[in-house]
């Protein structure tokens, strides 16, 4: 208060507070606060007895003991959402192995039938037309793998023909 006080009354600012109401006012203001806040200070000092003071102590350890209650169960909600997003997170790293191990199973039996199964029943047809089975024919289908069935087929008939050829050639 006394320092607002001074620099009201300073020469200096004078020029100031009359070309400027509203700061001059404001500062006015600040000053009667701080005049009524020491009077309050003061007054709550000479007032205070023994007894009033236990009674202010006590109520500030009930707030204290009110608010680390609080803090408390701050924690706790803290805490269980915490767990909560882990297992949350955890489930969902879970679900997504199981559905990346599914797919790969799927992509498996998929890549097996449609392109280990057909080279295995191929492969079996060429080694029984090697060993001697004229009827061996590669299985048709679909794709890159039924295309390469049909050429083979192909080559198996002008084989088994040229073959047949020879034989009549060699009985007549």
């Amino acid at each position: 208060n006394d320092n607002i006080n001074e620099i009201m009354e300073n020469p200096q600012y004078r020029d100031v507070w009359k070309n400027d109401a509203i700061l001059a006012e404001g500062m006015q203001s600040m000053s009667d606060d701080w005049a009524t806040i020491k009077a309050e200070v003061k007054r709550l000092n000479d007032a205070m007895t023994p007894d009033e003071v236990i009674l202010i102590h006590n109520a500030v350890d009930m707030n204290t003991v009110l608010a680390n209650e609080k803090a408390e169960r701050l924690l706790a909600v803290i805490s269980a959402r915490r767990h909560a997003i882990f297992n949350d997170t955890k489930s969902l790293a879970l679900g997504s192995i199981i559905a990346f191990v599914l797919l790969m199973l799927l992509a498996s039996l998929v890549y097996y039938k449609k392109v280990v199964s057909p080279v295995a029943k191929a492969s079996d047809a060429a080694r029984r037309f090697v060993a001697g089975d004229r009827g061996a024919r590669f299985r048709d289908g679909g794709g890159a793998l039924g295309v390469l069935g049909a050429e083979l087929n192909n080559m198996a008939e002008a084989f088994d023909r040229s073959l047949r050829l020879k034989d009549f050639e060699c009985a007549g």
